[in-house]
């Protein structure tokens, strides 16, 4: 029986995993439907020499190299496949030791006390929760996440013969010894290695698991003593389940810790695609927001909206203080809205003692904030099938494209189209061309002003000899803590991630704007089949979705964020062994005489640096000072080669709108002849394709 709590969550997840199926279904059907048309067209080919008898395709509406098959796969057979497997929603916990992790997915799941909880890294195993009904309980220890092969394992239905009582503390001390941290094993030896590289699945009744998605518990993230393999396996795991990632913290100032915990995070999913995260503040209890905002402490006194209002007040400045953290903060492309009511990736949650007089409003405090988890898993879960979705869509365009091709015209008549079509082009991507350089000069602006803004804190911790609890340095390697390594890594964090989504939320509207008003100027003129064939394949790639997930915006991004601080490797042309003489002269030095013999001493800076010997306080400021102004100064310097990049960017999609015009009419005046053949055999399978575009 489903809790009416609980009938919103079942709905969500209802509709994805229904949404999923029918466009799976659709998949099967164009996958089939475009396999018999290459058929019909290579049976065509091959009793015609009009399509070229010596090659194993026929070329149509493009250059003389593609062929059909090549044409209809923009969704290949492996992409619709994969989106096919049987996967649920997923949900990876993920946070600091002890912010709240095990507790609250005991909570979400109504089940027992089963995982193990403390002060401290208690576990070192990834654990995923997946249901099963009370008679089929069990769990499995696999040798690793993909699953092939059982170490362990062990049935748990006895232990819910009682529904109204489950066992929980025998389900607990069962599962202890596979979840739980060996004592007796040395974490830096292999032994720890293999045991922690195991992978452990649990299956067992859950109101919110029946719904249909699954939980997965990882080990806390404390970067300063994190074993390489637990960083390996959170990278392995993401990358196989493609879950939503729901990063707890207890904090809603969100400490150091939880902030090296969430960079850490980044740095073990390193390369990968932006994964989504859902921020949940977990120690938000009621007896707290009573208190802060001077209500009764007796809930039979605090009137059920009075206390709405306030807690809305409550996650509002808890979601404020997220914000200031702008290296979580910028994770959303674009950043966060400014009011919590239009962020769909944060909430808060409280997890009360056994005994809680506040019980009514902790549990509309956490059900609303399950439901906005669910949710937000809900969407991310989504998103690939509306890709495959629309990936279909506009392969099915390409298909109609076809019989456009074969519209009765003179040759005279298609080349005024070709012409039509290319001046259309020129204007477009010359305008186009005046907007898109301002791109990177907004994002040079705002990383030079941030940069500014951020210089006297990041020379402060950079100049530290010991940086206790920064988030900065638990991201860096123990041989790599230079002043000069930590400037880089802060810079790209704080500052360039930043600016480049401040610059991406601003110009992406001013780019669909810009393409909005050129295919409207289209109205009133006459029809163009040459114009809208390259309208769609080609401007597509600089459609604002694409810009914003993969192409434009992101490939700066990413150019942007990997470069290189060119501070020159002066060291190698020095002595492998600076003298003890020359380190306590130069250890010695005050700003003053640095700056009289800069270029001289800031080789030498450079060098002990990286071999850790530079030790006065004054010479690390000085040198990090040093640092940022290199840093600034490169980012100014590569402005214009930013510019250019985007500038020949868009010369290579003005030449394949071009290509793509000259081709598509080359081929079509090239079969003239036999346009009526393909156009009788397009239209059989008009009706059917049509079906699916519905």
């Amino acid at each position: 029986m489903i809790s009416s709590d609980n009938i919103p969550i079942q709905a969500s997840l209802a509709w994805a995993s229904q949404f999923k199926t029918d466009v799976n279904q659709t998949a099967q059907e164009f996958q089939q439907l475009r396999q018999e048309l290459l058929q019909n067209l290579q049976s065509i080919q091959s009793r015609t020499t009009t399509f070229g008898s010596q090659r194993s395709s026929s070329t149509v509406m493009l250059d003389d190299s593609t062929d059909e098959e090549e044409r209809f796969q923009q969704v290949s057979d492996d992409i619709i496949q994969e989106h096919a497997i049987a996967r649920q929603p997923a949900l990876t916990v993920f946070g600091a030791n002890s912010s709240g992790k095990t507790s609250f997915i005991q909570r979400f799941l109504g089940i027992g006390n089963i995982l193990p909880s403390g002060i401290g890294p208690v576990t070192a195993r990834i654990v995923e929760l997946t249901y099963a009904p009370g008679n089929q309980a069990c769990f499995r220890v696999y040798k690793t996440i993909e699953k092939l092969l059982i170490e362990h394992e062990g049935n748990l239905s006895s232990f819910f013969s009682n529904n109204q009582q489950p066992d929980w503390e025998s389900i607990t001390n069962i599962l202890s010894p596979h979840v739980k941290r060996p004592t007796d094993i040395n974490e830096k030896t292999k032994e720890f290695n293999e045991w922690a590289k195991c992978f452990v699945e649990v299956c067992l009744p859950s109101d919110i698991l029946s719904l249909g998605i699954d939980i997965y518990d990882t080990p806390g993230f404390l970067s300063d003593n994190r074993e390489q393999i637990l960083t390996d396996n959170l990278h392995e795991l993401v990358k196989r389940i493609k879950p939503t990632l729901l990063f707890l913290y207890d904090n809603a100032t969100i400490s150091d810790t939880d902030k090296s915990c969430f960079l850490a995070m980044k740095n073990a999913l390193g390369s990968m695609e932006r994964v989504s995260v859902f921020f949940l503040n977990t120690k938000a209890d009621c007896t707290s927001i009573a208190n802060d905002y001077l209500l009764d402490d007796d809930p039979e006194n605090v009137p059920l909206d009075l206390f709405e209002n306030t807690l809305h007040e409550k996650k509002q400045r808890c979601y404020e203080l997220l914000l200031r953290r702008r290296e979580m903060a910028s994770e959303v492309l674009g950043r966060l809205p400014d009011s919590v009511d239009e962020s769909t990736c944060f909430d808060i949650c409280t997890i009360p003692s056994d005994y809680d007089p506040w019980e009514v409003y902790t549990n509309m405090i956490n059900t609303a904030a399950f439901r906005r988890i669910v949710q937000f898993a809900v969407e991310v879960y989504s998103t690939p099938t509306f890709t495959l979705a629309r990936d279909i869509l506009m392969t099915v365009d390409d298909f109609f494209d076809y019989p456009i091709s074969t519209t009765p015209r003179s040759a005279h008549q298609w080349d005024s189209l070709r012409k039509e079509a290319l001046e259309w082009g020129q204007m477009f991507f010359d305008e186009y061309k005046t907007l898109s350089p301002t791109l990177t000069d907004d994002m040079t602006r705002n990383m030079l002003k941030i940069l500014e803004e951020r210089k006297p804190e990041i020379i402060r911790q950079a100049a530290l000899i010991t940086r206790t609890n920064d988030p900065i340095d638990t991201l860096l390697e123990d041989h790599s803590k230079t002043i000069r390594n930590y400037i880089r890594l802060a810079v790209q964090e704080q500052v360039i991630k930043v600016a480049a989504n401040n610059t991406i939320i601003a110009k992406r509207d001013e780019v669909k704007a810009f393409i909005k008003n050129h295919l409207q100027r289209q109205r009133g003129v006459r029809k163009n089949e040459l114009l809208t064939i390259a309208q769609r394949q080609v401007l597509s790639e600089i459609s604002v979705e694409v810009l914003e997930h993969t192409t434009l915006f992101n490939s700066l991004l990413d150019n942007i964020v990997k470069l290189p601080l060119r501070l020159r490797r002066f060291f190698l042309s020095l002595p492998t062994r600076i003298s003890a003489y020359g380190k306590e002269m130069y250890n010695r030095f005050n700003h003053a005489a640095i700056k009289n013999d800069a270029d001289l001493v800031y080789k030498l800076l450079d060098a002990m640096d990286d071999y850790a010997t530079l030790s006065n306080e004054a010479n690390r400021k000085t040198f990090a000072d040093y640092c940022m102004e290199k840093i600034a100064k490169e980012i100014e310097e590569q402005k214009n080669n930013f510019s250019l990049n985007v500038i020949s960017w868009i010369e290579e999609q003005r030449k394949a709108f071009a290509k793509n015009i000259a081709s598509n009419q080359k081929h079509i005046e090239k079969h003239l002849s036999d346009q009526q053949t393909l156009h009788n055999l397009i239209n059989q399978f008009s009706g059917r394709f049509s079906k699916i575009e519905c």
